[in-house]
């Protein structure tokens, strides 16, 4: 997946304030930031409502047999003969289109075929080779449960979780080209998957998944990049977390701000904890998959919340 606009230009700044300094496993490719598009004569954003309307003409346009309803700002009902309904939700991609508005039809594109894909595929068994882990904050599953309520589902949403600390947890999604789908406890055991075996599972699936970790910066200061998005999911990768791989003054702070975003630095290097601070400041008011503004200590072979 190619990085964001705004990961590169906090890669830049990065670079700027540790002194250039990159370095990437043997075989790792090189990040290539996609240019912001810019432009004397571009387009009026459109509102939330006129964007919504050009997903929906996009929708039948792609599948003129989908049955494709308004619900609510940012959300779609979207079916097709033969299958279940799919809800939409168009927030993320709206303010990625915000931030990169001639990107628009990618944007749109990219969700829709996720949406078809998960359409086509609702009764396909669970590859369980795609099954990877993804970092989140336990508000994110009380918005998940609260959008089910108000979708009126017969049943409550279980999305299954592991707690990681008091304050983030380990989601469990099917990994595809076009998305991630998360899963509830139910598609695991009717997949025959055991339980206190999933996240070893899920954790050796991402890393076959993923590229080359790239680590960039310097003095102590870092960000790993691992295609941009399942960065903070690094933090289950236990052969990261040693001082020869990072060294830093003291022990090993981090921060994930967004998915996408995982910067480093040490307990002891207050000059590291100040970028580390500002960075994750500029990133949540700007980025569309925030995370937490929370820093974590890796201590006794985990991470808890940094005081």
């Amino acid at each position: 997946m190619i990085p964001s606009a705004r990961l590169a230009l906090l890669l830049t700044s990065l670079l700027m304030l540790a002194g250039c300094d990159k370095q990437q496993a043997p075989g790792a490719a090189e990040l290539q930031p996609r240019p912001v598009q810019t432009s004397s004569h571009q387009a009026a954003i459109l509102d939330p409502t006129e964007f919504t309307q050009e997903v929906v003409k996009a929708y039948r346009k792609k599948d003129s047999s989908l049955t494709v309803e308004v619900t609510g700002e940012f959300e779609l009902k979207v079916s097709m003969p033969g299958s279940k309904e799919l809800r939409t939700y168009l927030d993320n991609t709206y303010a990625l289109y915000k931030q990169d508005p001639a990107a628009k039809d990618e944007f749109v594109g990219k969700l829709i075929d996720g949406g078809l894909q998960a359409l086509r595929e609702q009764d396909k068994p669970l590859e369980k080779s795609r099954i990877v882990p993804v970092i989140k904050d336990k508000a994110w599953l009380g918005e998940m449960r609260k959008l089910s309520g108000e979708r009126g589902d017969k049943k409550p949403l279980d999305l299954y979780h592991e707690d990681l600390n008091d304050e983030l947890v380990i989601a469990f999604a099917e990994d595809s080209d076009t998305g991630v789908r998360y899963l509830e406890k139910e598609a695991f055991v009717e997949a025959g998957l055991d339980l206190k075996e999933l996240r070893k599972l899920a954790v050796e699936n991402l890393n076959q998944l993923l590229p080359e970790i790239e680590r960039t910066g310097a003095d102590g200061y870092y960000m790993l990049t691992a295609g941009g998005t399942y960065e903070a999911s690094l933090l289950l990768f236990e052969n990261i977390w040693k001082p020869d791989q990072l060294p830093v003054k003291g022990e090993i702070v981090v921060a994930i701000p967004a998915r996408d975003t995982l910067l480093v630095t040490g307990s002891d290097d207050a000059e590291g904890l100040v970028k580390m601070k500002a960075a994750v400041a500029k990133i949540t008011d700007a980025e569309t998959y925030r995370l937490t503004t929370t820093l974590f200590v890796y201590r006794e072979g985990k991470f808890v919340k940094f005081e």
